[in-house]
């Protein structure tokens, strides 16, 4: 059974699917600037979550790695417990940081499927501009 894409506000079927009105501004746009309005329709519905960059997760990792080297030497050699035992707690906890920012990356990039599939059955009316999903 076809969805029905009439519009339930004002009955027109004017409609269009918020993914395809993307797309035909975008598409519409190449080679020039996207209008005021276009803009703002665009980044409505943009997914405004972004991603931790490599460098950003590489970071604590090496400083991690960096302090455990630093205490396993400082046992070699003997050295004070009160130099050793910090570096021992910064390192993994800094190895543990890093890992949550990957693993909050991999829940984004979930979170952004489901905005997409959220987008494809979200449909607009061109005449008085409500939002409906059909069902």
């Amino acid at each position: 059974m076809p969805i029905d894409t009439n519009c339930p506000n004002c009955s027109s079927d004017d409609t269009i699917c918020v993914s395809m009105a993307i797309a035909e501004i975008t598409a519409g746009a190449r080679g020039r600037k996207v209008g005021k309005t276009e803009f703002t329709f665009i980044k409505k519905y943009a997914f405004d979550k972004h991603p931790i960059s490599g460098c950003m997760i590489a970071t604590p990792v090496i400083c991690g790695i960096v302090s455990l080297i630093i205490g396993i030497v400082s046992v070699a050699l003997d050295r004070d417990f009160w130099f050793t035992i910090p570096a021992f707690i910064i390192g993994p906890s800094l190895i543990a940081f890093a890992y949550m920012l990957m693993r909050g990356n991999s829940r984004l990039d979930q979170q952004k499927l489901e905005h997409t599939q959220w987008l494809k059955k979200l449909w607009i009316c061109r005449k008085c501009g409500h939002e409906w999903t059909p069902e």
